[in-house]
């Protein structure tokens, strides 16, 4: 799917189509098989306007400014997606793999993002106000410019070679420096 851009109604169609397919255990990808927890491949609502993609392989996916509001991702392989200015306001990411996302400027307010990994992923300049981090994999990811004032457990993230700038907003009290973050000139 790399180079492909979703539109939300294709997106919603994708989420249909997963739902109805056989129920598969795993697949593979880059020598890594995934594995997806029982229950995650069912449609709840399948009117709704946000999309169940939960256990989707969207490797490369060109999500840039996609509207994805309240959708479920959970355990998605996003490696390397464009989500550049994406709308993932409520989103669900648990478990998601993220490396090396490109996510600047993406609204991830209210987000869920427990146990995701977001190594090297670029979220430089996104909106984290209220988005849950807890164990959370941010190594070496570029925060540069960042809202994480209002994140969540984001103590518990591991944010070791994190970049960020003056520009970072973090929670009161939170020492990037002591979570191993490294700061950069703007």
């Amino acid at each position: 799917m790399k180079g492909l851009t979703f539109s939300r109604a294709l997106l919603l169609a994708l989420a249909v189509v997963m739902a109805l397919a056989p129920a598969g255990p795993t697949w593979a990808q880059d020598d890594v098989t995934w594995t997806c927890p029982n229950g995650l491949r069912t449609v709840e609502d399948p009117i709704s306007e946000a999309p169940n993609l939960a256990c989707t392989n969207l490797f490369g996916a060109n999500l840039g400014r996609a509207d994805l509001a309240g959708a479920r991702l959970d355990w998605s392989d996003l490696r390397r997606a464009h989500l550049y200015r994406a709308d993932l306001s409520g989103a669900s990411l648990s478990g998601a793999d993220l490396r090396l996302a490109e996510m600047g400027r993406a609204d991830l307010t209210g987000a869920t993002l427990g146990a995701a990994d977001l190594s090297g992923a670029d979220l430089s300049e996104a909106n984290l106000t209220d988005a849950n981090m807890y164990l959370a994999t941010l190594y070496v990811a570029n925060l540069a410019g960042a809202n994480l004032s209002t994140a969540l457990g984001l103590p518990t993230a591991i944010l070791t070679g994190a970049r960020y700038n003056p520009a970072t907003k973090f929670p009161p009290g939170f020492d990037p420096a002591g979570a191993g973050m490294t700061l950069v000139s703007e």
